[in-house]
């Protein structure tokens, strides 16, 4: 006894076992065309060499410190609960707070918290930003001051010579590492000199102004926005990825211009440190670390 035609299976038909067999020719194409022109859909995780993470940032420089209590114990880090760290996205982090060791005359001291979070491998990580986060807690934006540029004291780096051409020109910095990582020079990102912070000011309860500015690190370069974050550490052609946000904010600067001036500040004398706690990206691009014979 015949089927009747309504009563087939659709898979019953040849159009669909043509359309189907289209489809996966087309499938196994695109993965041929992705493994010849050397594309990376899926990323790898890479780390600083040495095991230093974030906390090894130094808590004090020329012109900061870190916070005391009115005791005069210094103020730990803080970190957050394991819930908290779970949105946050990494446990390789640093929250911190600096005062100013020599404010001028007449002036109380400037206090800078900073954040710094380092995240690898993950496609898909959101980056965490005041734009989202402070707003979520409940402040309001009171202006957005745009992507101003840090001003870092240059005096001390120098142009590093060693880098391969094509992958400079690159400066290098002399970081004072304290024991075990020892002194050495580290390479700073590309451009370093035309670093941007993404600035805005918030309002909190009571009318308070907080200012606070951040910008990202990802696989050697800069930028100052959350979505550029993509377009740097997950390209096409990288085998590894990461990105660290590095962000400034205070409620003790009483304008906009103070607070990027002392962000400059903090974040210049730091920068050697906050690059070591990345990994060398020219290294990284000649297979050099993490792995062997392992290019970008």
């Amino acid at each position: 006894m015949s089927v009747p035609s309504h009563a087939r299976s659709p898979l019953s038909s040849p159009a669909v076992w043509v359309v189907a067999g289209v489809l996966a020719s087309a499938a196994l194409g695109f993965e041929f065309a992705i493994r010849a022109l050397g594309y990376q859909l899926q990323k790898s995780p890479v780390e600083a060499e040495d095991g230093i993470v974030v906390s090894d940032i130094s808590p004090r420089t020329a012109s900061w410190e870190r916070a005391r209590d009115g005791k005069g114990n210094e103020i730990p880090d803080r970190r957050e609960n394991s819930e908290v760290e779970e949105t946050l996205g990494t446990n390789n982090y640093v929250s911190r707070t600096y005062v100013q060791r020599q404010p001028k005359a007449g002036s109380r001291p400037i206090v800078l918290d900073l954040h710094v979070a380092y995240y690898t491998g993950a496609i898909d990580a959101v980056p965490h930003v005041p734009d989202r986060c402070f707003v979520g807690g409940g402040m309001q934006i009171g202006s957005v001051e745009g992507n101003l540029p840090l001003a870092f004291d240059r005096s001390a780096w120098q142009v590093d010579t060693s880098v391969p051409e094509g992958l400079g020109p690159l400066f290098k910095v002399w970081v004072q590492g304290e024991a075990p990582f020892g002194q050495t020079y580290v390479r700073l990102c590309k451009d370093a000199d035309k670093i941007q912070m993404r600035t805005m000011k918030f309002l909190a309860d009571g009318g308070a102004s907080v200012y606070a500015g951040y910008f990202f690190v990802a696989n050697g370069g800069h930028t100052p926005s959350a979505d550029g974050v993509r377009e740097l550490a997950y390209q096409l052609t990288s085998t590894y990825a990461y990105y660290m946000k590095v962000q400034v904010t205070s409620s003790s600067c009483k304008n906009v211009d103070e607070f990027v001036a002392a962000s400059s500040s903090l974040v210049g004398e730091l920068f050697g440190d906050i690059m070591r706690v990345t990994p060398d990206w020219v290294r990284v691009m000649q297979g050099e670390w993490p792995a062997k014979g392992v290019k970008k």
